[in-house]
């Protein structure tokens, strides 16, 4: 499904819902190029990846908990492309970290010289930088433990 655009508000709708709900499939489907599926069972996890696409949705315990956005980069999960659709909360990949905390304020969790958790509206958006440059982007649900 080239040439479909995903918006954030997608991105943050699914957030918090379960494995099951047609909104997880729906936004999958958009994807391109598809996500594989990969499961963790020992942290009941379940990982919708597409290196290519530049995303990872996390379902841990029958919810989506995460949703990871990429820059070009590789990581030690293999070589990512681009995320190719807009950012939520106004974000850009490549922003500096003096732009993010200008917009955001200072980090809820941790030091913001490698990555930074902020509480925005309903959920939370960890991101991570190189040379002080946003290079990722997660999103995370409001009952998530990645936010305590």
């Amino acid at each position: 499904m080239a040439n479909v655009s995903i918006e954030p508000e997608e991105l943050l709708q699914l957030l918090g819902r379960t494995q099951d709900d047609p909104a997880l499939a729906a936004l999958v489907s958009k994807v391109s190029p598809p996500c594989e599926v990969g499961t963790d069972p020992q942290f009941n996890q379940i990982w919708y990846t597409s290196l290519r696409g530049g995303i990872s949705i996390l379902v841990m315990d029958d919810i989506v908990q995460g949703i990871h956005l990429y820059s070009e980069m590789r990581t030690s999960r293999g070589t990512w492309s681009q995320y190719p659709h807009p950012l939520p909360y106004g974000m850009q990949f490549g922003m500096s970290k003096a732009t993010i905390i200008e917009r955001c304020g200072a980090p809820h969790i941790g030091t913001g010289v490698k990555w930074g958790t902020y509480r925005l509206g309903e959920h939370g958006m960890r991101v991570g930088y190189d040379q002080d440059r946003l290079v990722t982007l997660a999103l995370i649900w409001k009952g998530s433990s990645l936010l305590s």
